[in-house]
């Protein structure tokens, strides 16, 4: 049969041609994949299989159809029939394209009735004949995920999320999908839906529906598409979760909106991205968040392996991907520089890119210029640059007015969770022309002509046009497992109706799974190291509160409401070091007392009997009904608020200039070791 092949082939392409389509289309990918004879199997069976089809048809025949149609005919309609099998392999083999781009199948996945091999329904995917090809990318992720299958092999004994009901909104790729079975495996029942319109890998999406997992998402969904998946996983007849796993907030907001008395048997939410848990802080801050929830962003494996390493990695894959570009010598400018704006700048510095950041936090703006990179303000770079990066979780960062000044071909992208930090929607006018030039990449056209160039209509560029490393994703997938386990089985007390951060051991527990990969080994304490250093020769090691460096966000004189305020300072329980608090402009009021709590987690402070949340109190004790006595130190100098309590403030006899003295004195313990700057 393979001689036979080889001899049509040559008769009908030529060397040279077959070469050609070999070389660009398959052996790359295929030898990386699954090796040199899996491949020659599979390609085997499959140009076998190819051939019997076309040969049973009786169309072609020994002939090729020229005694039908004639030579032109018969070469025309090979030429198809090739097309559409490359097709086919390639859109199995081109992650980029999500393998079935929409364009191949206009129908709505809603619109179609389909039932995987056991006969069941319950789940909206592109095309459940793609479940074979979504099934060999599972399985080449689980050789890159360690600890996931770790987990798995325990549960073979254990069943830790027995009688869980999980309901999930996370992308679906195939790294997710390890998870989701992980999960199953150990003990849970999950209904999962997509948090990106574009991120979903449909024959990942019918290789989960095939084994029996209810998932409702495809690429390219509409909104509308997208809110109606989110709502097929929750409001289910018989079936009602217990627990959230989410990625974005978008399922958690769903349910606060549409199915509020569900909270009452839910035990617990996890969350993995910046936004989030904003949303989770925000809840909570208004008194609406009514489970505990764990915070997993902020862990210290998410920080620094996930947002760093991952997106270091996977920046340039979907730059590359989309618009087959040169990086040396552009100018780039990465808007913030927290964990995924660091990746992101370290990529493109390698490669040769000149970097520009902007940055509201001044110690990650401090880090970017100590890393080599200039910080500016975007108005200020906005002409000249050619590619514009958003990684900042915010809205609104890059507007209409930066899209009109851009240069002609100047790409944007967005790093980010959210969709809001380009605005895409300012873009969606009559006098502007949308051109879709390839799968995720649109030129949105000016009347002068000039063009910008918009990935993934300002979603998620590393999931929505690339991939992303598997064993980074790894290390996240095994906390958000361990952060389910934990909420699911914590008695009844241990955590309340607030945002948590991962227990230091499980962090630990999720970098040691990892370590063998490396064939790395860790170095043991003895008794008296231990003892010295004042640790548990089994961990943890470091403190709760260790996680990666932080802003701290200065309370500014502009905070205050009342004009005739002083220069605030900022007040300090203990060490500063141990005593880190964010205040936004809501939380500053001499007015109203419950503007101005600042919750403080108790492991932050070395006082003994200090509670949390506390409230600072700028004016009587009377007007904050319950409030225990102020344990804040004002940030006010007395004089400026009559009748506040007496102030714990270190107040030196004689005026200080910031200029002469750049630090100010404030603490309960002793004033040496507590000094903390002031802004002038």
């Amino acid at each position: 049969m393979e001689e036979l092949g080889k001899n049509f082939r040559d008769k009908n392409f030529g060397e040279e041609r077959w070469e050609n389509i070999w070389d660009e289309r398959w052996e790359k990918f295929w030898d990386h994949n699954f090796g040199e004879e899996r491949w020659k199997k599979f390609w085997d069976e499959r140009l076998e299989n190819f051939w019997d089809e076309r040969l049973e048809n009786g169309r072609w025949g020994r002939t090729f159809g020229t005694r039908i149609l004639g030579k032109r005919g018969g070469e025309n309609i090979w030429d198809e029939r090739l097309e559409n099998f490359r097709e086919e392999r390639r859109t199995f083999g081109n992650r980029a394209a999500s393998y079935t781009d929409s364009s191949d199948d206009e129908t709505s996945p809603r619109d179609k009735q389909q039932k995987n091999s056991k006969g069941s329904s319950d789940f909206c995917v592109k095309n459940i004949k793609q479940a074979e090809f979504g099934r060999r990318e599972i399985e080449i992720a689980e050789q890159e995920m360690p600890a996931l299958m770790a987990l798995r092999k325990r549960a073979q004994g254990e069943k830790p999320l027995a009688g869980a009901k999980i309901v999930g909104c996370t992308h679906i790729t195939a790294q997710t999908a390890v998870l989701m079975e992980t999960l199953g495996a150990l003990g849970a029942q999950c209904r999962w839906a997509a948090c990106n319109i574009y991120s979903t890998l449909n024959e990942v999406a019918a290789a989960l529906a095939e084994s029996g997992f209810p998932v409702f998402a495809w690429k390219g969904e509409s909104e509308d598409d997208f809110w109606w998946c989110i709502d097929r996983c929750v409001n289910v007849e018989g079936w009602q979760p217990n627990m959230i796993l989410d990625d974005g907030g978008d399922l958690t907001h769903w349910i606060y909106k549409k199915y509020p008395n569900m909270f009452k048997k839910i035990k617990g939410i996890v969350e993995e991205s910046v936004t989030g848990v904003h949303r989770l802080y925000q809840l909570s801050k208004a008194g609406k968040l009514c489970v505990p929830a764990m915070n997993v962003n902020d862990s210290v494996t998410k920080q620094k392996f996930d947002n760093l390493y991952c997106c270091r990695e996977s920046i340039l894959d979907g730059l590359k991907r989309t618009t087959d570009m040169m990086f040396g010598g552009k100018q780039v400018v990465v808007c913030g520089y927290g964990e995924v704006g660091k990746g992101c700048c370290a990529a493109l510095k390698a490669m040769g890119s000149i970097v520009y950041v902007t940055e509201i936090d001044p110690i990650c703006a401090l880090q970017a210029c100590m890393d080599g990179f200039r910080l500016v303000k975007l108005n200020e770079v906005i002409r000249q640059v050619d590619i514009v990066i958003t990684c900042t979780g915010n809205k609104n960062v890059v507007t209409r007015e930066h899209l009109d000044r851009m240069k002609n071909s100047c790409i944007v992208c967005n790093m980010g969770h959210s969709n809001t930090e380009i605005d895409v929607a300012s873009l969606r006018t009559p006098e502007l022309t949308w051109e879709r030039v390839r799968s995720q990449v649109d030129h949105v056209i000016w009347p002068d002509g000039k063009r910008i160039v918009l990935l993934a209509e300002g979603r998620l560029l590393n999931l929505s046009c690339s991939t992303v490393p598997t064993f980074v994703l790894s290390i996240t997938a095994t906390t958000q497992a361990l952060a389910l386990i934990e909420l699911y089985n914590a008695p009844e007390g241990r955590y309340k109706q607030d945002v948590y951060l991962l227990p230091k051991k499980m962090d630990e527990y999720v970098a040691s799974l990892h370590l063998p990969t490396f064939d790395a080994h860790l170095t043991e304490l003895t008794d008296e190291q231990a003892k010295y250093l004042g640790l548990n020769k089994n961990g943890p090691f470091k403190p709760n509160y260790y996680r990666c460096p932080q802003p701290v966000i200065l309370v500014l004189p502009t905070l205050c409401s009342h004009l005739s305020a002083p220069q605030p300072l900022l007040p300090s329980w203990c060490h500063p070091a141990s005593a880190a608090i964010l205040v936004s402009p809501s939380l500053c009021s001499w007015c109203s007392p419950t503007s101005a709590a600042i919750l403080v987690s108790p492991s932050l402070c070395c006082h003994p009997g200090v509670t949390q949340p506390l409230l600072p109190c700028w004016c009587p004790p009377a007007c904050a009904p319950g409030a225990p006595q102020p344990l804040l130190p004002s940030w006010c100098h007395p004089a400026s608020a009559p009748g506040a309590p007496q102030p714990l403030l270190l107040v030196p006899s004689q005026p200080l200039l910031p200029s002469q003295y750049p630090f100010s004195l404030c603490s309960w313990c002793s004033p040496a070791c507590a000094p903390i700057p002031v802004s002038s």
